[in-house]
């Protein structure tokens, strides 16, 4: 029941004045409840674009595009973060062959496709050598070499005196062998990296 104030106007409408009304802010702590049991129910969400959302924590499948495009010069399209070792920012997987797993793409041709900030690894990469009598040593490169790839190899110690690298190249579907001019004096490593 409706008390009256002395000017004869309803004591909820002097609360109305004050703030929210005693109905309001019951209504207001059940909605609060209610948020908070539908978001220990529904899946989090994370924003997608401007006013609309999309679900994390799940594995999606498309027959079409998925776009992350921002406008401006100052955001990140797509960010990746990791706060545990061992942990990946984001991973590109290539389940069929002729594929692309993670493609960087300089549109204009004048800004940079990929820039990497700190350590980056490959898998097609690494060190090996030439044993000290020998002109050349034979390399095992994962995922094969293919007769287009590039192979690029740099010695990490001198060979001896009067000895050079001659060249390095494809030896097989798997292979590619490195071959100095004459016998090496000194075991010889040499870094290698093999593109395409």
């Amino acid at each position: 029941m409706e008390t009256e104030r002395n000017d004869g106007a309803p004591a909820e409408a002097e609360e109305s004045e004050r703030g929210m009304s005693r109905r309001e802010m019951l209504m207001t702590g059940l909605g609060a409840a209610a948020g908070v049991v539908g978001a220990a129910v529904l899946p989090q969400t994370a924003a997608a674009t401007d006013g609309e959302t999309m679900l994390v924590g799940h594995t999606y499948t498309s027959t079409s595009d998925t776009t992350v495009m921002v406008v401006d010069a100052v955001h990140t399209g797509l960010r990746g973060a990791v706060y545990y070792p061992g942990g990946t920012g984001v991973q590109g997987v290539n389940f069929a062959s002729g594929c692309t797993a993670v493609s960087a793409v300089d549109a204009g041709l004048t800004g940079t496709a990929l820039d990497v900030v700190g350590v980056a690894k490959f898998l097609r990469s690494g060190k090996a050598s030439i044993a000290a009598g020998r002109a050349s040593a034979t390399v095992s490169v994962p995922g094969g070499v293919s007769t287009s790839a590039l192979v690029l190899v740099t010695l990490q110690n001198a060979p001896g005196s009067g000895v050079h690298l001659l060249y390095a190249q494809r030896s097989g579907p798997a292979t590619f062998k490195v071959v100095l001019d004459k016998n090496a004096v000194n075991k010889t490593y040499f870094s290698w990296m093999v593109l395409n």
